[in-house]
């Protein structure tokens, strides 16, 4: 009983890491299928306005001071 217990939570912590860092549409789309309101909220890569780390950097940055 106690090792199916342990499976369980073993088996429910690695869906919530797979849904953590699924991307934002495929969370919409089965939270969607799923009817769970908002899921696609929740996550690693809600939207790329959260960090600045996939935007374009300025041209100033980029270039070498002379």
């Amino acid at each position: 009983m106690q090792e199916w217990i342990v499976a369980v939570i073993v088996a429910l912590a690695a869906l919530y890491v797979v849904w953590r860092f699924l991307p934002r549409t495929w969370r919409q789309q089965l939270g969607d299928r799923l009817g769970w309101r908002g899921a696609a909220d929740s996550g690693a890569c809600s939207s790329c306005a959260d960090c600045s780390g996939c935007g374009p950097k300025s041209p100033s940055s980029t270039r070498k001071s002379t």
